[in-house]
């Protein structure tokens, strides 16, 4: 009989405006609106997460850089799921959404 393996969770980034989503395979599993500056960073993650440079493929001679990448994405992860605070980006952002909505209103 072969055990059956669990799937890998995911975080799913997804961009507050195109809607265009992004997996970091992390073994979470959440989805987290951003905006476009931290959607940019998540497909970095995504591209080093995704080809299993993460936390279970330590080697001694890459131990202290994915220390630092794993730390950054770990505050990256915190800061988007709930907050770090004002941004130039997210107020922005903030903006663009309430302007589409506005329009909306004034064409009803």
């Amino acid at each position: 009989m072969i055990a059956q393996q669990s799937e890998m969770h995911s975080t799913i980034y997804k961009h507050k405006r195109t809607g265009e989503e992004v997996n970091v395979n992390d073994g979470v599993n959440e989805t987290v609106l951003v905006n476009g500056y931290d959607f940019a960073k998540a497909r970095i993650y995504a591209n080093y997460y995704n080809k299993g440079g993460g936390l279970t493929n330590l080697s001694d001679k890459n131990k202290d850089h994915k220390f630092d990448v794993n730390q950054g994405y770990i505050d990256f992860y915190y800061s988007t799921r709930y907050g770090d605070g004002f941004s130039f980006a997210s107020l922005f952002d903030s903006v663009q959404t309430n302007v589409q909505y506005l329009q909306v209103i004034v064409i009803l």
